[in-house]
């Protein structure tokens, strides 16, 4: 018996013998009004709201969210591109992108992120408006790339801010002003933070894990200095550079 291939909500393909009777039709076209479109709807934002609760408990990609939101608007047809439902996608993106905000804030756990409430004095990098958002966008590009050569080896997903305090900190300071300061650790480098008024926060903090670092009368740290090195320079260009690349993916979406 001759087997026909059609779509569900889903997207999933299924397979019904020949001359059965249809129990689904194909969303698409004109069949995706009324009450079954409103149906599907209901079942895309379901699955939406999963995606971004559920699609990453360290951190979460909205790259890779929005891939999968992608195949899933391809599953049901032309659903996306009516804007008679549109709003209704879009009203579901920002409530689950508000609760995301909500888990995130308990989950951050860069020194000083309690306070970090100072404002970005350039538009260079969109969507990066504090440190948190900041913080949350380096989350996904920190790498071994970015990471001191020396510590290059000991670098793991699991301890991104390992190697990337001074490119980090001066990156910050291009966003948010202020300066970069310095506690001189064993072997005479030092670790980099920022001041920003009264405001003073570490990106990066979480490489040393339980230590407590002492963030009082530390010395300036300049640029001018750290970029001697050019291995460092070249580090920093290449952070800097791969965080416009993010900050133009996510305003295309």
């Amino acid at each position: 018996m001759a087997l026909r291939i059609w779509r569900c909500p889903a997207g999933e393909m299924k397979t019904r013998p020949e001359g059965k009777r249809k129990t689904q039709k194909p969303l698409s076209g004109s069949y995706l009004m009324g009450y079954r479109s409103n149906r599907a709807i209901s079942f895309f934002c379901a699955q939406l709201h999963s995606i971004f609760l559920l699609k990453r408990q360290d951190r979460f990609c909205i790259l890779e969210v929005c891939s999968c939101v992608a195949k899933m608007a391809d599953g049901i047809g032309s659903i996306v591109k009516s804007e008679t439902y549109t709003w209704k996608i879009i009203s579901c993106v920002k409530i689950c992108n508000m609760k995301r905000e909500d888990k995130l804030m308990e989950d951050y756990r860069f020194w000083g992120w309690e306070n970090s409430h100072v404002e970005a004095i350039t538009n260079e990098y969109p969507g990066i408006h504090n440190p948190r958002q900041l913080y949350s966008a380096l989350w996904e590009i920190w790498c071994a790339d970015t990471c001191a050569p020396r510590m290059r080896s000991s670098w793991t997903k699991e301890n991104r801010t390992l190697g990337q305090c001074s490119i980090t900190a001066f990156l910050a300071q291009d966003i948010f002003g202020g300066k970069v300061y310095g506690i001189r650790r064993e072997g005479g480098s030092y670790h980099c933070y920022n001041v920003i008024g009264d405001c003073r926060f570490d990106l990066t903090s979480e490489q040393f894990g339980e230590e407590k670092l002492d963030y009082e009368n530390n010395s300036e740290q300049l640029r001018e200095v750290h970029f001697e090195k050019e291995e460092k320079r070249l580090r920093y260009e290449y952070l800097k550079g791969e965080l416009k690349k993010y900050c133009r993916q996510m305003a295309s979406f």
